[in-house]
């Protein structure tokens, strides 16, 4: 059966329509560096890159320019002020979590080599060695007592930590489709239904390590990305059902995977507004 190219596209644009992208004149993703902050004391703090004896101070009223030999950074005057304004517990896996955006004390974007300095509530000081990222979203263990940064990948044991709950959503995302789908095949008698579940394991994890790899590059278009991806998702199973199984029912396989897929598709858009 050949879908109708008028429904795909009233569907289309009816997604487009009550999910509306906003658009900004500065928009379009940013290169950030994420923290991750292990061994830091059970004290509020503030982190911020070292940057240059004649940068801007960006708030002259509480900040000054702190000097360490030939490292510079503009910390907090009142050190209390951290205690209400940053994070305190380490409530990440034992580890503090920070970030610091392409607009920064430095300028813009994010430097190749760089010294982060930590402020505690305190008022105690830690400057980090000499750190490098070369990543459009860089990840990095700072490790508060020895002052060591490391760069983090997908092999380190806190890349998947940082990830953890992106991962989790992942893994329901795949569960609750494959049921919904199976349960939506039930009147189109698909057999064999191994293929049916193969099929939907496959494609639901081709499109999450997709929209996984390239949300942050593509964040501004994000409902657009998605929709080409469920599109060439229906092809891949359409394609698939077509060659290794088929409906007892006599109801074509077409209208199956068009009515299934749109439906887990509904669904994962209703569980993004709800989150």
């Amino acid at each position: 059966m050949v879908i109708d190219e008028k429904i795909v596209m009233s569907v289309i644009v009816l997604l487009i329509i009550l999910l509306p992208v906003s658009v900004f004149a500065d928009f379009g993703p940013k290169p950030t560096l994420s923290i991750l902050i292990k061994n830091s004391k059970d004290e509020a703090c503030f982190v911020t890159l070292a940057c240059d004896p004649d940068t801007e101070n960006p708030d002259p009223d509480k900040m000054y320019l702190y000097t360490d030999g030939n490292i510079y950074a503009y910390l907090y005057k009142d050190p209390s002020y951290i205690a209400t304004s940053y994070v305190k517990s380490n409530d990440y896996f034992d580890m503090k979590i920070d970030s610091i955006g392409y607009y920064n004390i430095t300028g813009l974007g994010i430097p190749y080599a760089f010294n982060l300095v930590l402020q505690y509530e305190s008022g105690e000081v830690v400057v980090s060695d000499l750190g490098t990222n070369d990543k459009f979203y860089g990840l990095v263990l700072f490790d508060a007592e020895s002052g060591s940064v490391k760069n983090i990948t997908a092999l380190d044991k806190e890349y998947y930590m940082f990830y953890y709950k992106t991962i989790i959503d992942i893994l329901l995302c795949v569960v609750v489709t494959l049921v919904v789908e199976i349960l939506i095949s039930l009147p189109f008698r698909i057999k064999p239904l191994r293929v049916l579940v193969l099929a939907n394991i496959a494609t639901q994890i081709l499109l999450h390590t997709v929209i996984f790899a390239t949300y942050h590059i593509f964040s501004f278009l994000f409902i657009f990305v998605f929709l080409i991806c469920e599109i060439m998702i229906w092809v891949i199973e359409y394609l698939i059902y077509k060659k290794f199984a088929k409906s007892l029912s006599g109801k074509s396989i077409g209208l199956y995977v068009f009515i299934a897929n749109l439906v887990s598709m509904l669904l994962s858009f209703l569980s993004v507004l709800i989150v």
